[in-house]
């Protein structure tokens, strides 16, 4: 198989995180040299098996229009691997903490956040699909941490990582916002890993409902919402946490206009 067959492979699989597929394909583009029609038609195949992966917009964009695609790739790819965002935000929820943290499921940059503070009451909330099991998997890596809602007081921050994100919206797991109706003066964080915040144009065909004679297979959609970025009271990211009217200042993918078209 070859090597971007085999990432079409993987990218239609939900098994595999966001981060993790982007990285893969980072590393696909640098070690195989490809004209730039070749290219295009490639990130334009990937994005539409998981047209809600901000890391793979990023990653897919940053690339097509640079003038070294192989040199973007690389950086893409350290970028993507020393992500301080998780190290970022475990150094800014309280301690010692007086309330509990709950977290909406349980993702790669909140596990690497949490999993040494024990010190905090952590409750994970499962997500409304794909966390049937998720109490047994936290069992398995033996961390103290409560799963479900029930008997929760007010949390002093609600963590929610968003998939993709714009300068104005997120896409988040359904339940954010009814999580935020629970607990209205709980402060909801949201998570935008390295690569999850895309151009508000690229961020709109990501979101799209894909048309009726479309072959575009996203496996997400149904499974998520959107919020607008001032819901949040923060937000976690590489460069630590900020406001929300901040986060266009942060914006480092550019738009590629071959890959608004999928």
């Amino acid at each position: 198989m070859l090597p971007f067959e085999r990432l079409r492979s993987i990218a239609r699989s939900p098994g595999i995180a966001d981060q993790e597929l982007a990285i893969e394909v980072a590393e696909c583009f640098a070690h195989y040299p490809i004209d730039s029609a070749q290219l295009v038609m490639i990130a334009r195949r990937l994005l539409s098996h998981r047209r809600s992966c901000g890391a793979l917009w990023w990653v897919c964009s940053r690339v097509v229009v640079a003038t070294d695609p192989q040199a973007a790739a690389v950086e893409a790819i350290k970028k993507l691997e020393s992500d301080p965002t998780a190290t970022r935000l475990s150094a800014s929820l309280p301690f010692p903490a007086d309330s509990p943290v709950a977290a909406l499921g349980w993702t790669d940059t909140i596990h690497s956040a949490l999993v040494d503070r024990t010190d905090l009451d952590v409750v994970v909330i499962p997500r409304s699909v794909g966390d049937k099991r998720l109490a047994q998997y936290l069992n398995r890596l033996e961390l103290p941490f409560r799963v479900g809602d029930d008997d929760l007081s007010d949390p002093s921050h609600l963590l929610v990582e968003a998939t993709i994100a714009s300068p104005t919206l997120a896409q988040v797991p359904i339940g954010a916002i009814d999580l935020k109706a629970t607990y209205p003066r709980s402060a909801l964080w949201l998570v935008l890993a390295q690569g999850c915040l895309v151009p508000d144009k690229m961020y709109s065909v990501a979101v799209a409902e894909p048309s009726s004679n479309s072959r575009l297979s996203d496996l997400e959609n149904n499974d998520y919402e959107q919020i607008e970025i001032t819901q949040a009271d923060r937000i976690a990211t590489p460069v630590g946490i900020i406001t929300p009217e901040r986060v266009s200042k942060n914006l480092d993918c550019p738009v590629a206009p071959e890959l608004l078209r999928l």
